[in-house]
């Protein structure tokens, strides 16, 4: 049996104006049909039955995530009362898994990624499933690289342990946080660094023991709540404790000091799809080199990125924009500028006036 936990808790503020406070990224239909998490619920079938599959998430978030989630059990949704980042995250989760499923092999997904190649990617995890079982590893996704990218940090594999499957895995050396371009082609060229997917596999009890072990005052808090599990009183008692724990990345709390680390080698297709430019790696671009999901007219337009549901979009003269129109905004900035959305956003929330466009 395997598990697996997505953690949809994430604001996505990269992408407002369509994301919002209520709607974040993996409940948008950008580069699908679908919403993004219901893809990564899609690509883990026939792997893991919908009944073992868990939603970590805010309460403001769990209607809407259940209206296009409806094969998900409502139990499975684990509520978390304050953002405390993935590590306390992932603890509370895998407490909750053990009490219902036992010390089953979990692995962690975000769920606002696009993976292309279903087949390869569930092989991929059921080798870290594997490792996890067998051998009690920490495992780590990364991501062959196929560019210098500077938005993505890096893992620098160790020593090769082996292939299964055609899958390759190694010790896991070292984390790099997100480089400079000179870095990032110094790494590429390397040919010994992958990309940190944000995808783990382990066992309940392995992580469970390295929480005791790294991270003792999660572990205290997570003592606190197990009691309460499966009981009436989960629910209060995790809202009560939880915001307790210390805000802090699995990555910095268990990854970086475990002596169990391996890395699993990902070849598959992947995307964390950042920002809005991510589009144009999935939208065929015009002969002026234009990215379109809109209507649109353009006279004299080069190398922009435009989204609109239904407004027509009209230009004249320009080039190197990204242009975003909703029902009741419109996002227009430079296409070197995207990363500056959240600041935007930061200034928006210091002025009642902006805040319900939030």
């Amino acid at each position: 049996m395997l598990a697996a936990l997505i953690m949809a808790g994430g604001k996505g503020e990269r992408f407002w104006p369509k994301s919002r406070t209520h709607r974040p990224k993996q409940l948008l239909s950008i580069f699908s049909d679908c919403s993004m998490i219901e893809e990564t619920v899609k690509r883990l079938s026939p792997l893991i039955e919908p009944e073992h599959i868990f939603i970590s998430t805010a309460a403001h978030l769990e209607s809407s995530i259940q209206k296009v989630l409806g094969g998900i059990p409502k139990h499975n949704y684990i509520i978390e009362p304050v953002g405390r980042n993935t590590a306390p995250c992932i603890g509370l989760s895998a407490l909750i898994i053990r009490k219902r499923l036992g010390n089953v092999p979990m692995v962690v997904l975000p769920s606002d990624h696009v993976i292309s190649d279903r087949d390869l990617f569930q092989r991929t995890v059921a080798i870290g499933a594997r490792l996890a079982s067998e051998q009690g590893k920490v495992v780590t996704i990364g991501i062959q690289p196929g560019s210098a990218h500077t938005g993505y940090g890096y893992i620098q594999q160790g020593q090769s342990l082996g292939a299964l499957d055609d899958i390759e895995f190694f010790r896991l050396a070292a984390f790099k946080e997100k480089p400079d371009l000179k870095t990032a082609q110094q790494f590429l060229e390397a040919g010994t660094y992958l990309w940190n997917s944000g995808m783990f596999l382990w066992t309940c009890d392995t992580i469970l023991t390295e929480i005791t072990t790294h991270l003792p005052g999660l572990d205290q808090v997570l003592r606190k709540i197990a009691p309460a599990l499966d009981s009436p009183e989960q629910q209060r008692v995790i809202e009560r404790f939880f915001p307790e724990a210390e805000s802090i990345s699995i990555d910095y709390g268990i990854l970086e000091k475990t002596a169990k680390g391996v890395l699993v080698r990902g070849t598959f297709d992947w995307d964390d799809v950042g920002n809005w430019l991510a589009l144009e790696h999935y939208i065929e671009k015009d002969q002026d080199h234009n990215t379109v999901k809109a209507p649109f007219q353009a006279i004299n337009t080069r190398n922009c990125l435009i989204v609109s549901d239904r407004q027509l979009i009209a230009t004249i003269g320009v080039k190197d924009l990204i242009v975003v129109s909703t029902d009741d905004a419109v996002l227009i900035c430079h296409r070197n500028d995207s990363e500056s959305i959240k600041n935007l956003l930061a200034a928006m929330k210091n002025d009642d006036s902006f805040k319900h466009y939030l």
